[in-house]
C-alpha cells in the first residue's frame, strides 16, 4: 500500500476483514477495531502504529 493511502479501500477491494488485516500485521484485533471506529485516539504506542499502518496518520520524520 502506498504511503499515506488509507487501508480501507485496499482492504475492502481485496475482501480482507479487519481480523485478517490485524493478524497479518501482528496487531490486536480489538485494538485495530478501536482505532478504526475512533474509540481510540491513536496518539501513541501500539494504537499509533496501527493508525500509521492503516494510513490514518503519518509517522514523524526523524530527520
Amino acid at each position: 500500500m502506498p504511503k499515506g493511502q488509507s487501508a480501507k479501500p485496499c482492504r475492502v477491494a481485496h475482501g480482507i476483514s479487519i481480523r485478517h488485516w490485524a493478524q497479518a500485521y501482528g496487531f490486536s484485533e480489538r485494538l485495530v477495531y478501536a482505532v478504526v471506529t475512533g474509540r481510540n485516539k491513536a496518539s501513541r504506542g501500539q494504537s499509533f502504529k496501527i493508525a500509521v499502518a492503516l494510513g490514518h496518520k503519518t509517522a514523524p520524520s526523524l530527520t
